[in-house]
């Protein structure tokens, strides 16, 4: 989510992923995004979308590069979002944030800190199947 020039998502890919959908709000982002995956021979197995276009499919892993602010807004679609037992992993975060993404998030998926560097966070949990 926010795929910004898609290397996330043609990481993925590259990586074993079978099919990656990436969403944003910013038509250039996903015209840069569908250029790249081109460039990368993965456009078979990759789909880039704006968020009015989201379908109702879940996903096994969802990951979002944005702020803080944002996040919060979408925990609750990413819950809906996410499959049981899911990853969600999230990326753009101040350290002092951390404990305001954690509460935001917390009947999606117990998060801890899997990434630090310098003043920005990435967390990660496992959707609960409870």
């Amino acid at each position: 989510y926010g795929c910004g020039s898609g290397i996330l998502g043609i990481s993925a890919i590259k990586l074993g992923a079978n099919h990656v959908t990436g969403v944003d709000i910013d038509p250039q982002a996903i015209q840069a995004s569908n250029e790249n995956a081109k460039k990368n021979k993965v456009e078979d197995s990759i789909h880039f979308i704006h968020c009015d276009e989201e379908n109702a499919r879940k996903y096994d892993v969802i990951v979002a590069n944005i702020l803080a602010k944002p996040l919060i807004g979408l925990s609750s679609y990413f819950s809906k979002k996410l499959k049981d037992d899911g990853l969600i992993c999230v990326s753009g975060i101040l350290a002092p944030q951390t404990d305001e993404i954690r509460r935001a998030y917390e009947s999606v998926a117990n998060f801890s800190v899997c990434h630090q560097e310098g003043d920005w966070v990435m967390l990660a949990g496992i959707k609960s199947c409870i």
